[in-house]
């Protein structure tokens, strides 16, 4: 095999080894999830709310697929230049061995961020709510319960139904409020 075959390999199998040894996300890893609703007001929660691992999960994810993308760039780029080389062949075909892996590692820590950027979301969120449902806010109460609060704009006696339809419904009767003070417009001719 020629220098230029070893050289070409040695960089097919350091990309696939960075690859295969990043395959772990941060926030898979580090972060604890909050629990399901229902969560008690009184008792403490063990979640992670700190976004460092996922902020490093978005950083391996770019890094991965930059590497990627600049590596079959690379190989593409030596395969032209060696024409005729032992290694043109390997080359191209190593343009996939150095892709494939590095960009399903950027998705892995991909889906790892998402993770993470989720479930600290959702342990601030459960924290803000306890502290709020101890102070006495019937609705923070709720949401630690796992049920959604009536709406506040359903006048009492009336039906509340599912908190988004009784919103759609609000906002239906108050845009065609709206357009009965309007003054009626002429009609447009046609052409």
């Amino acid at each position: 095999m020629a220098t230029g075959g070893r050289a070409c390999w040695a960089g097919l199998v350091a990309a696939v080894a960075v690859a295969a040894a990043s395959q772990a996300g941060c926030s898979w890893a580090f972060m604890t999830r909050p629990p399901q609703t229902p969560v008690a007001a009184e008792l403490p929660l063990t979640c992670t709310e700190s976004r460092a691992a996922p902020v490093l999960d978005t950083a391996g994810a770019a890094f991965m697929a930059t590497l990627g993308i600049a590596g079959a760039a690379a190989v593409a780029d030596f395969g032209q230049a060696f024409a005729g080389s032992p290694c043109v062949g390997a080359c191209i075909a190593g343009m996939a061995v150095v892709l494939v892996p590095t960009l399903a590692a950027a998705t892995v820590y991909g889906f790892s961020a998402a993770h993470g950027y989720s479930g600290a979301g959702r342990c601030e969120d459960l924290r803000s709510w306890q502290g709020a449902c101890i102070a006495g806010d019937s609705a923070a109460c709720e949401r630690l319960r796992g049920t959604r609060p009536a709406p506040a704009s359903t006048a009492p006696g009336t039906k509340t139904g599912d908190a988004d339809e009784a919103w759609v419904g609000d906002a239906a009767a108050a845009m065609a409020a709206r357009l009965a003070t309007l003054p009626s417009s002429p009609a447009v001719p046609t052409p």
